[in-house]
C-alpha cells in the first residue's frame, strides 16, 4: 500500500508472515530514499529537501 498526503508518502509491507526479511527490506527501502534525496540535492542545489523515514514492525 501506498498512499500520499500533501508531501508526504506512506509504505506498507505485508505478509502473512512476520520475519526479519520483511524489516529488512524495509529498512533498505528507507536507506535508498534517503541516497535518492541527497541525490536530486545534488543536481538540483536551489531545492532543499528533508527527508523522515519511521519504521514500524508492529511487534511493541
Amino acid at each position: 500500500m501506498i498512499e500520499f498526503r500533501a508531501d508526504g508518502i506512506m509504505c506498507a509491507w505485508t505478509v502473512e508472515q512476520p520475519g526479519s526479511d520483511v524489516r529488512r527490506k524495509a529498512l533498505l527501502a528507507g536507506l535508498e530514499a534517503i541516497e535518492a534525496v541527497a541525490g536530486f540535492e545534488k543536481r538540483y542545489a536551489q531545492f532543499s529537501h528533508s527527508l523522515r523515514i519511521g519504521l514500524e514492525d508492529g511487534l511493541t
